[in-house]
């Protein structure tokens, strides 16, 4: 069984978890998938021990930045939101070489998740209002032509009662105002993470 440490080590199973429910759909067809699933494993089995979390973060880093510019953007928020973690891990290592092993202190691995946690909230808030920003044209703001509109009619048939989901009048001023519903959430959202970042919001 995985020993629960402390919060890293519970950040990175969950971490972990997520890395290999990605890789179970490649079905570990290559070598480098076969490498990522190794290195994940050892990371979740060892309780978050730093060269093992930072050498699972890495190839995954890797299989992220590699497939671009053929792909989503959240690989490029995964790439950069894992980095964070590793140089903060990296860096509380090189400032305690005598460390047996890469192992550190439970202070120094509190640090790390901290500092790695302040930086992804600043990401993240740059993402999310860089995506409001430039969802802020004549294009994505009319329901007509907007990616927003059938995504949103997709969530209100998906789960609203089927006597609400079969009436499309009653829907048609959602869907209409789901553009407007898209830039309002990623701009809150943004302004949550920056408030959280800033030490002004919740943890």
């Amino acid at each position: 069984s995985v020993e629960m440490r402390d919060a890293l080590a519970a950040v990175s199973l969950i971490w972990c978890a997520q890395q290999a429910l990605i890789l179970f759909y490649t079905k570990l067809a290559s070598p480098f998938d076969q490498l990522q699933a190794l290195l994940v494993t050892a990371a979740a089995l060892s309780s978050a021990w730093p060269p093992a979390l930072i050498a699972a973060l890495g190839v995954r880093i890797i299989a992220n930045v590699a497939c671009w510019p053929n792909a989503w953007e959240s690989h490029f928020w995964c790439a950069q939101t894992d980095a964070a973690l590793l140089v903060a891990l990296a860096v509380q290592i090189s400032q305690s070489p005598s460390t047996l092993f890469g192992s550190l202190s439970e202070a120094r691995r509190a640090f790390a998740l901290r500092e790695a946690s302040r930086i992804a909230r600043w990401q993240l808030a740059f993402f999310y209002s860089s995506a409001a920003l430039f969802k802020m044209n004549s294009s994505f703001l009319d329901h007509r032509y907007s990616c927003a509109s059938p995504y949103v009619a997709q969530l209100l048939v998906a789960y609203l009662p089927e006597s609400l989901a079969a009436a499309p009048d009653k829907m048609a001023p959602l869907v209409a105002a789901a553009p407007f519903m898209v830039v309002l959430g990623e701009t809150v959202l943004s302004a949550a993470l920056l408030a959280a970042a800033a030490g002004r919001g919740g943890q």
